[in-house]
């Protein structure tokens, strides 16, 4: 569910042709979403701006990344509900965002919200639960708090 194994971190040479394709991309990404309004967005709108930010994230954009995710996180509510798992998961990726930009008072809300309902929707066993329990101990770790516990 975190963004850390994508292909899109710098300093990998054998993802130069992704990073060049991305660096391409962005601008026209920018402007498809710049010009309609929110609410026509679609759940492939969303996709993109979800991708979008995740990449943003890796190329150390963290303002940019935000404002892509938080819009795909209100894409994803309208379209796909709260309790989907693509919502959760665009959730998780937005606190990890704020997290990145140094703003744990925005990242420590959002992975805790994220980390009840992603316990409720898919268990407290589920690979994705597991990951989004880890960002939340290690954010709450860096503050010098105790983090969730789960089941092994």
């Amino acid at each position: 569910m975190p963004p850390r194994r994508h292909p899109y971190r710098p300093g990998r040479p054998e993802r130069s042709a992704i990073l060049a394709r991305w660096r391409t991309l962005i601008p026209h990404i920018d402007t498809l979403v710049g010009h309609p309004p929110p609410a026509t967005d679609t759940a492939a709108t969303a996709t993109l701006l979800h991708g979008t930010g995740v990449f943003l994230i890796h190329q150390g954009q963290t303002q940019r990344a935000i404002a892509h995710l938080q819009r795909a996180l209100e894409d994803r509510v309208r379209v796909l509900g709260e309790d989907n798992p693509h919502t959760l998961r665009t959730r998780n990726n937005l606190a990890f965002a704020h997290q990145s930009a140094g703003d744990l008072g925005q990242a420590i809300p959002l992975f805790k919200q994220t980390n009840e309902d992603i316990v409720r929707v898919l268990g407290d066993s589920h690979p994705a639960t597991r990951a989004v329990a880890a960002n939340l101990a290690a954010v709450l770790g860096a503050r010098g708090t105790g983090g969730p516990t789960f089941k092994k």
